[in-house]
């Protein structure tokens, strides 16, 4: 019997994962929303976290006794509470990041596009459809051209629109956590994305998007700073002001000792 073939997203779930202590301790209510949660995961570019809204009114429907089933499994550790939702555990561990996925598609593209240039220049020049030893060794010095840029330099991404939909990952909360601790996130992103998809022409579009909405943090965050009084610091740069503070004590101490 042959294997059936994937009609979709999969999440990786061990065949004995009921057997798991921390499973065996939420109970089967909590087990059946775990479960759910991860199809969720699996199902859209999330690098393991889930809004707490999502989990509420799309993976949670039909459901009782919500609460008490995310209660069951925050305190076995199978979720970790972070702001607006939640991470599930270990989800890195098993499955792909929302970038690595991103790469894999961008060259699967990059490959599906390449075979269809090459089977159409080997259609035009042979009807017959036999590949010669010319026909390939253009296909191949062509793709080698598009790959490499000149002078050895790195080739960039195309810039494209905002995707749609904008997915704010773990590691980019963990960013905002650090880098803009005052900017609410949820309601920035949501300013961001509306901007950019109201905006038209070439400066609607953008090599990357992550980066882009990073910068528009920092200026909601420099923007909602209490007037005559700092911003707080980044952590970046507290750990760049006590770097400062620790060379300016020894070189102090320094001067001391040869005076």
């Amino acid at each position: 019997m042959g294997r059936p073939k994937s009609k979709g997203a999969y999440v990786p779930l061990a065949a004995n994962y009921y057997m798991d202590d921390a499973i065996l301790e939420v109970g089967p209510e909590a087990e059946l929303l775990f479960v759910r949660i991860l199809s969720f995961l699996a199902s859209v570019p999330s690098d393991g976290f889930i809004t707490d809204r999502q989990l509420r009114t799309i993976v949670a429907l039909g459901l009782r006794n919500v609460q008490r089933r995310v209660d069951s499994l925050l305190g076995a550790g199978l979720l970790v509470a972070q702001s607006g939702g939640y991470l599930a555990r270990s989800w890195q561990k098993w499955n792909r990041s929302t970038e690595e996925v991103g790469r894999l598609l961008a060259k699967d593209r990059e490959r599906k596009a390449q075979d269809s240039a090459a089977k159409t220049a080997n259609s035009g020049r042979n009807p017959d459809g036999i590949q010669q030893d010319s026909a390939l060794q253009s296909s191949t010095e062509q793709s080698s051209t598009e790959q490499t840029p000149p002078n050895g330099g790195v080739a960039r991404s195309r810039a494209t629109r905002i995707p749609d939909p904008f997915h704010v990952t773990a590691a980019m909360r963990e960013w905002a956590a650090a880098e803009v601790p005052g900017v609410d996130v949820d309601r920035s992103t949501r300013t961001f994305v509306d901007y950019w998809r109201g905006e038209s022409g070439a400066k609607a579009a953008k090599r990357d998007w992550i980066a882009t909405w990073r910068n528009w943090l920092r200026r909601d965050a420099e923007r909602t700073a209490p007037v005559g009084r700092p911003r707080p610091l980044t952590r970046t740069e507290q750990n760049l002001s006590i770097v400062a503070e620790l060379e300016a004590r020894e070189s102090a101490a320094q001067k001391g000792l040869t005076a």
